[in-house]
């Protein structure tokens, strides 16, 4: 498609026309401008954080694994597989232990807490007076196990740092009280076995007399013995000397574990250990210097576009008077 001299002629001369209505129009330009600039301010004031978005992490690791937990196993040999379902299970105390409403006011009530709040990091919610799961992209806070199973960690989703200093007081705080716990479970396990060794070896004893006072009879109604009968007496007291062996190297194998565990958990104080919180940047918050920019670049927009309109209006107007006239 051809454009004639003409056309192009108009055209240059509607580009002229164009720039010299702006140029009139400059101080509507220029007040449109600054008027979105100071709304932009007023904008980044009270509504815009330019604060990036920020998260807290807590890392737990260097499990201490209660000896109680592979005694109930009952397994011989520790695999991986062991290890990891045993680990999760400690994770799962603590998980249990984290989200319980009475722990948290217990640990609020020693803190004097005033920012952190059950509600932020429930695993549960309220829906027409039944308890259910609660959303855990909708929580503060969420437990997360490790590739490693003998660790785990708590992601915060705030950048607050009273609010993840709290966090980080109530995770400490159900750490102790699971090491507590430990311990006190600990304790009642080798008074368990305090209570069957004695009650083995009062049967032994007793089985021991009952074989030696049959001996004895046996030796004074007939003073020539069988060797079989004799074999058989040897046979019952090596038994129950076997019995009585394996069952005292058994009890201070777990007594061992077990007052070892008790003394360093005591000690400790907890069953993990924690880390100091870690913040994480996630990006997010836009920079005031775009935000302005923005503004301006509207309130360019705004004040030509009102200048043309205007512009247009008045030429027809002025188009129309002459036309009358």
């Amino acid at each position: 498609m051809e454009i004639s001299l003409s056309e192009a002629h108009d055209q240059d001369f509607d580009v002229l026309d164009l720039l010299e209505t702006l140029w009139q129009g400059k101080w509507s330009i220029a007040l449109s401008t600054c008027l979105l600039v100071l709304m932009g301010f007023v904008f980044l004031a009270l509504f815009q954080n330019t604060k990036p978005n920020l998260k807290a992490e807590i890392k737990f690791s260097n499990a201490s694994m209660p000896p109680f937990f592979y005694m109930q196993s009952e397994r011989k040999f520790h695999t991986f597989q062991v290890m990891k379902s045993e680990y999760e299970e400690m994770f799962g105390d603590y998980r249990d232990l984290f989200y319980d409403e009475p722990t948290f006011e217990e640990w609020q009530k020693q803190s004097d807490n005033k920012i952190l709040k059950f509600t932020y990091f429930t695993d549960t919610q309220i829906i027409e007076g039944y308890k259910v799961s609660r959303d855990p992209s909708k929580q503060q806070a969420n437990l997360n196990l490790k590739k490693d199973p003998s660790g785990f960690s708590i992601i915060i989703k705030s950048g607050e740092l009273p609010l993840i200093d709290s966090y980080y007081s109530y995770s400490k705080f159900v750490n102790m009280k699971l090491g507590n716990s430990y311990v006190e479970e600990a304790e009642e396990a080798l008074t368990r076995w305090d209570e069957r060794v004695r009650k083995v070896s009062s049967i032994a004893d007793e089985q021991l007399k009952e074989i030696k006072s049959r001996f004895k009879l046996q030796l004074g109604a007939n003073q020539n013995i069988s060797s079989a009968q004799q074999a058989l007496i040897d046979t019952q007291l090596r038994g129950l000397s076997s019995v009585n062996f394996d069952l005292a190297e058994r009890y201070l194998s777990v007594s061992l574990n077990l007052d070892t565990y008790i003394a360093q958990t005591s000690k400790k104080g907890y069953v993990y250990t924690m880390e100091r919180p870690n913040l994480i940047s996630t990006g997010g918050g836009n920079s005031p210097v775009l935000i302005l920019s923005m503004f301006t670049v509207i309130g360019l927009l705004f004040g030509s576009f009102y200048v043309v309109i205007k512009n247009a209006f008045q030429n027809r107007w002025n188009s129309r008077k002459l036309t009358q006239s």
